[in-house]
């Protein structure tokens, strides 16, 4: 066997790990984020960013210029993936973040366990391991994170026009209607009140899913509305009003809002 040979063995080694490893990295940013990227974007962008590793470990040979490309292929070939740019951004930086926490525990395995990551089979196993241990670890940081917001964080005012309602975040309620707009549940008793203090409203409907199947909920599209809590106030150019909030509400609130609102606008996003 000569140079040749065996240089383009050791590439192929190169170019499977760096497979391995790319993949790892976006299956766990799209289950983590909950994403819906398709099948072959997932793919393209895996190939994509295992041959920019490749050409950089061939001319550069430099660990930052893989993270680079790594990240550069993730923001060019899902760019248009994304409802806004609060949540690409987001998608972007939790990106980076998971890549160089995997990097770290594998190199922290690889020293604890004195495993030698000089042979193909090891690498693979221990990345996957890394995978195992990152993945578990992210989901159950953001259910502790979750766990630890509390119910005065979550109390907020609605103002509409002279209208203010007090209202709460439901973690649980993730509502758009189909243009995509933000849906605020207000109790029924209030709903002449609101609308009469509204200059303009246009009538739409709202799918809602249940565990007792779907229902198709009426709604008003109104302008500038503003949702206060204690840090910050926050101005919704366009929101849906719906009226059909349930009795076991809380009895001092009148209205939720939905925790992808309050996360997107109160938090800068997850």
């Amino acid at each position: 066997m000569n140079v040749g040979d065996l240089m383009t063995i050791y590439l192929d080694y190169i170019f499977l790990e760096n497979l391995v490893i790319n993949a790892i990295i976006i299956i766990i940013v799209n289950n983590f984020l909950k994403l819906k990227f398709s099948v072959t974007k997932i793919i393209v962008c895996i190939i994509v960013d295992t041959i920019f590793c490749l050409l950089n470990y061939i001319y550069f040979s430099n660990v930052f210029y893989s993270i680079i490309f790594s990240i550069l292929s993730f923001i060019i070939l899902f760019r248009n993936c994304f409802k806004s740019k609060i949540e690409y951004l987001n998608a972007c930086i939790v990106y980076f973040i998971v890549y160089i926490l995997l990097i770290g525990i594998i190199i922290l395995l690889s020293i604890i366990f004195n495993v030698y990551l000089d042979n193909f089979l090891n690498k693979v196993f221990v990345y996957f391991i890394a995978a195992v241990i990152l993945n578990f670890a992210l989901i159950n940081l953001w259910k502790v994170w979750k766990k630890e917001i509390k119910k005065e964080s979550l109390s907020v005012i609605i103002r509409i026009d002279d209208v203010e309602i007090d209202g709460f975040i439901d973690t649980g309620n993730t509502v758009k209607d189909i243009h995509g707009f933000n849906v605020i549940f207000i109790k029924n008793n209030l709903k002449d009140k609101v609308l009469n203090s509204v200059t303009n409203h246009s009538l739409t409907y709202v799918d809602i899913l249940t565990v007792n199947g779907n229902s198709k909920e009426k709604g008003y599209v109104v302008n500038n509305i503003e949702i206060i809590s204690k840090k910050n106030t926050i101005m919704l150019p366009k929101v849906v009003l719906c009226f059909n909030l349930s009795s076991n509400t809380p009895e001092k609130y009148s209205a939720i809002i939905g925790y992808d609102l309050y996360l997107d606008c109160f938090c800068g996003g997850v």
